[in-house]
């Protein structure tokens, strides 16, 4: 008996009520079909959650090494650019810019690389099932990833905005004598 496993528990109850009326013998393939699915739904909700952490930990982690390194390397440079009158309105919206602009499009590489990668679990599977079977589709789940990238990119923006503070606390001799350190 083959019935669609869209619905698991509609194929729970129908194999409830037979082994009620004392059939045990019952089976329907919808049911390991939608175990094997729910398998499947599993091992991607896995998958986007690793590559969430590891967004979260290595990435965002790796950009506030990155940007303080780069405003503690540029000490110098940044303290010449304010003693010729630059302000330090310029200069914070110059190392947020970048910083924001580096940490934007590494979580882009990240969002492309995490999505080739739920596409290709989902064509593996796909290889793997018989053919009389009804394909796999791959949804993307937008509702869950947008969020996602859009606290991520807040929290990117924030990471960018200490360092930038940080170089326009000092006085451009502050700097200058820091930088020679």
């Amino acid at each position: 008996m083959s019935l669609p496993s869209n619905d698991l528990r509609d194929l729970r109850k129908i194999e409830q009520r037979l082994a009620a009326q004392g059939i045990k013998s019952f089976y329907s393939p919808g049911i390991s079909k939608a175990g094997e699915d729910m398998n499947m739904i599993q091992m991607l909700w896995i998958f986007i959650g690793f590559m969430t952490l590891v967004t979260l930990n290595i990435g965002l982690a790796g950009l506030a090494i990155l940007q303080y390194r780069a405003v503690q390397e540029r000490a110098k440079t940044i303290a010449m650019m304010r003693c010729i009158g630059l302000s330090i309105r310029l200069i914070r919206q110059m190392l947020l810019l970048e910083g924001t602009t580096i940490s934007w499009l590494g979580l882009l590489n990240g969002c492309l690389f995490g999505s080739i990668g739920g596409y290709t679990i989902v064509r593996l599977a796909e290889l793997t099932k018989p053919p009389t079977s009804p394909a796999l589709s791959f949804d993307y789940p937008w509702e869950i990833i947008l969020p996602i990238i859009g606290t991520l990119m807040l929290i990117a923006l924030l990471l960018n905005l200490a360092p930038s503070r940080k170089i326009t606390r000092l006085s451009p001799g502050d700097a200058i004598r820091s930088a020679s350190d």
